[in-house]
């Protein structure tokens, strides 16, 4: 099924096929997953931060990381989490609440900790992973970045910024990203494809680089 076909299907809103980004790169290179965020904040449905939308795109994600993971390509697992010493930046200003060390919510849910080893857990106190640079080394090697997870309009945004700041192609998985709403994820799609990064489904990511299911 389409990228545009799954957003009607889905009641959301169509991409705008005039970006750039919804094309596919050409020679793409070798790619490294990072999934940005799988907590028990954002993926539990008993947390108060609750994405509704990561129920649907659960089952494609982690099909995603596992065929990465079956062709031994780097996949890393992110954690938002602040220290007691951290303001937070923008994030503790605009939100007030900052995800401090010692609560319970900040695991990564089940799917994704039974995958560590061999894919890798950073923790992050922005929404990119890549403030850090020290990030980039669990890529070396890798031309393009598949990026998925939570939250499309923030996490997923600014780690697509910043990994071509950094020299990486960034490739957005739509279909394996969510947000509070179909809405704004759709509208952060169309942001990131009309010049930040290319967007495709995760089936358009697997054939571009032939990567078939997980054995």
């Amino acid at each position: 099924m389409t990228l545009r076909r799954k957003a009607a299907a889905a009641g959301g809103r169509e991409p705008d096929r005039n970006h750039p980004g919804y094309s596919l790169p050409k020679d793409p290179g070798k790619p490294g997953l990072v999934v940005l965020d799988a907590m028990r904040l954002f993926c539990d449905s008993a947390s108060p931060a609750f994405v509704p939308g990561f129920p649907r795109i659960e089952k494609t994600l982690f099909r995603l990381v596992d065929a990465l993971m079956s062709a031994a390509r780097p996949v890393v697992f992110t954690r938002h989490v602040h220290d007691a010493a951290d303001s937070g930046g923008l994030i503790g200003r605009m939100y007030g609440r900052l995800q401090r060390a010692d609560d319970p919510l900040n695991a990564l849910i089940a799917a994704a900790r039974s995958r560590i080893p061999p894919a890798l857990e950073v923790t992050k106190d922005r929404h990119s992973p890549f403030r850090d640079e020290s990030t980039v080394g669990a890529f070396r090697g890798c031309d393009t970045l598949l990026i998925a997870g939570v939250q499309t309009q923030a996490c997923v945004l600014a780690t697509a910024v910043d990994a071509a700041r950094m020299g990486f192609v960034p490739l957005v998985v739509a279909d394996a990203c969510a947000s509070k709403n179909r809405r704004l994820h759709g509208q952060t799609l169309d942001v990131l494809a009309s010049g930040h990064a290319f967007v495709c489904s995760a089936a358009g990511a697997l054939s571009l680089f032939e990567l078939g299911e997980p054995a």
